[in-house]
């Protein structure tokens, strides 16, 4: 499936590819088969949990695992336009301070789906309305 990452750089048997040196538009490759876009390349994703070295004890409910010791470090997942191809997997995982702040980093808002496709529209269209009404939230 085609990503946007360093194309300098290959993985395994695949050829180089382009590298675009910055981010793309959503949509610009194809979605996945859960009709997502953009889930490897691109910028790396932060997400909830706090790094762990393994899987050991990890929730097993599909929850955050927020509890360690050390909790100054989040998982970052998916590689980036930076990234070499090897990191542009959903093995791999990475890790970073919250406070770092660049072009290659990024998050993914989730909604939670609700019973009523009404109420889910209306709340769609009010995250989409504060997105726009703030460009510089994602900068």
């Amino acid at each position: 499936m085609p990503v946007n990452y360093n194309g300098n750089h290959t993985h395994g048997e695949a050829p180089k590819g382009i590298y675009r040196k910055q981010t793309t538009d959503v949509g610009s490759f194809p979605a996945n088969p859960f009709g997502l876009y953009d889930m490897h390349g691109n910028v790396w994703e932060w997400c909830a949990d706090h790094w762990h070295g393994n899987y050991e004890a990890a929730p097993s409910d599909g929850s955050s695992w927020t509890t360690n010791k050390n909790s100054e470090n989040r998982v970052l997942r998916g590689g980036s336009w930076f990234s070499n191809p090897s990191y542009c997997r959903a093995a791999f995982r990475n890790s970073g301070s919250p406070a770092y702040r660049g072009s290659n980093v990024g998050f993914r808002v989730v909604c939670s789906v609700f019973q009523h496709s009404s109420t889910i529209r209306t709340k769609q269209w009010e995250l989409f309305g504060r997105i726009q009404k703030s460009p510089d939230l994602f900068r």
